[in-house]
């Protein structure tokens, strides 16, 4: 929409749609951000996106979204434009995609490898995967980053460095649980719906006592029992539960029922060794997971132990409502 410079800030204001999809508002903001519709009059951007946000009675940080969702909608449309794939225009309603779930999508592009961002980039656009799993993969790739944001217009966004061993060691734990959240349960056999199935990332360097890295709760039918899978896809020589008192460094079936899970996963990118493998209890199943999941050898069911399963539930829980243990000198109780 091409408007005349005459157009006073009020009348730039009137042009931006007050309803329909996403698309269409983040279209005509983006038309304004390239400057062509502010004629003769000296205002910034920034200026007109707090001018909006006054009219309109919402948060400037409502209107910003939809700025960098827009134009990462259309980067990614190009991409796949060129390899063939076509997603709708910007200004569709045909758009599956939120400004919320393309922000998680960029977010993992900084750390994840980029044939696994463009597939969940493609699955994104295509409405194929759900929020929850976007906020679950995120989690899996966040570590990489060590905690650091973009602060600020001047600051540099911190990104994957291929020569730094943390993000390398990092990158490679995250590499082998994303499979398992994007292949939803095929992998157990299970293609019949209903089905629940969620996948929880357990925090590491030290902020959990479980020795795995993320847990697969999942229920076949709506009135079955919840069957939980755990996953380690930490280094080798796998560690024991830090509640055993065993001199081994190896995975022991004596303390694999203390982890509450029903079923214990080595996951690799790679097949093991056989000299690596006979030091692994038989009762852990070993998983390849590069691209997809691929059972090399079947996990044998546990018996959880008294409280364990319990306990991990309430941790899992506690993970995915974001509530973090208070610091020992913090006085007052925040419920979340």
């Amino acid at each position: 929409m091409r408007v005349s410079p005459t157009f006073s800030m009020a009348k730039l204001i009137e042009s931006v749609p007050t309803g329909g999809k996403w698309g269409t508002v983040a279209a005509r903001l983006l038309e304004i951000k390239c400057g062509c519709d502010r004629g003769p009059f000296e205002f910034s951007f920034s200026s007109f996106i707090n001018e909006l946000s006054k009219d309109r009675a919402k948060t400037k940080s409502t209107f910003w979204r939809l700025v960098r969702a827009g134009e990462a909608y259309r980067d990614t449309r190009d991409l796949f434009g060129s390899n063939g794939t076509e997603l709708p225009e910007l200004i569709d309603p045909a758009i599956l995609a939120t400004p919320e779930s393309i922000e998680i999508v960029e977010k993992i592009r900084r750390a994840a490898p980029t044939d696994t961002a463009n597939e969940i980039a493609y699955r994104t656009m295509k409405g194929l995967i759900s929020r929850s799993e976007l906020r679950d993969l995120w989690e899996a790739y966040r570590p990489i980053l060590k905690g650091e944001n973009a602060r600020g217009k001047r600051s540099k966004t911190p990104r994957f460095n291929r020569h730094d061993p943390e993000m390398r060691e990092a990158q490679d734990r995250a590499n082998r649980i994303a499979p398992v959240i994007l292949s939803k349960p095929d992998w157990l056999g299970l293609k019949q719906f209903p089905y629940s199935y969620r996948v929880t990332n357990i925090p590491v360097n030290g902020q959990s006592e479980s020795i795995l890295n993320a847990v697969a709760a999942l229920a076949e039918t709506a009135k079955s029992s919840i069957i939980l899978h755990g996953f380690y896809a930490g280094n080798f020589p796998y560690p024991v539960p830090l509640q055993s008192k065993s001199d081994t460094t190896l995975m022991d079936v004596a303390h694999l029922s203390d982890l509450g899970v029903n079923f214990v996963w080595l996951a690799c990118t790679e097949i093991p060794k056989r000299s690596v493998t006979e030091t692994l209890s038989n009762d852990v199943g070993i998983l390849t997971c590069d691209g997809r999941i691929q059972i090399e050898r079947a996990a044998k069911p546990l018996k959880p132990a008294i409280g364990a399963r319990e306990k991990l539930l309430s941790d899992l829980l506690r993970e995915s409502l974001c509530i973090k243990p208070l610091h020992p000198e913090t006085k007052k109780t925040n419920i979340l």
